[in-house]
């Protein structure tokens, strides 16, 4: 009788908890609310509004430098594979016809701004390891396959020395 007695009491505090208000209701949506909050927190910032813009060189009124190594700009637009220097010149390829052979126009300003900075150091009579190095700032959407004919044009100017320009992307 006492066990069906204390069973009656507990039912009794369990009805009469359920009928009053609880302060603690908000909790559950409060915590889904954050849960949520903190996830688009971090997904925001993998949604990179640079991913797929264009690496295009502002064009200012001033003669260009040539101190430091040879920037390369790489992205595709209109389906070409257009490459940017920093003195301001432009060389495009098909995308298609992006492959083993190198761009040929590259190639001649690569060994001309090669052979003027052998000159430039040989008249300052002092080597610079970092004169004849290519950086290469390449879109991220871009494939090695597209880097093919920059690299193919880099080994027939005879720049084995490149890096690439890279942003972290957090």
């Amino acid at each position: 009788m006492t066990a069906q007695k204390n069973w009656e009491q507990t039912l009794s505090r369990v009805k009469d908890r359920l009928r009053t208000d609880s302060p603690w209701y908000p909790i559950p949506a409060f915590i889904s609310f954050t849960l949520v909050l903190i996830l688009s927190a971090h997904l925001l910032p993998g949604l990179n509004p640079r991913l797929g813009s264009l690496g295009e060189v502002l064009a200012y009124q001033s003669p260009p430098q040539k101190e430091g190594s040879i920037w390369l700009g790489i992205y595709a637009k209109n389906q070409r594979l257009i490459v940017v220097t920093a003195d301001r010149q432009r060389f495009e390829v098909p995308l298609r016809e992006a492959g083993h052979a190198g761009i040929p126009e590259l190639v001649t300003y690569l060994k001309k701004r090669v052979k003027d900075e052998v000159i430039a150091t040989g008249l300052a009579m002092e080597t610079n390891l970092i004169r004849s190095k290519a950086v290469i700032a390449m879109d991220q959407t871009l494939k090695y396959v597209h880097l093919r004919p920059i690299l193919a044009a880099l080994g027939e100017a005879k720049i084995t020395r490149y890096g690439f320009e890279t942003k972290l992307v957090r």
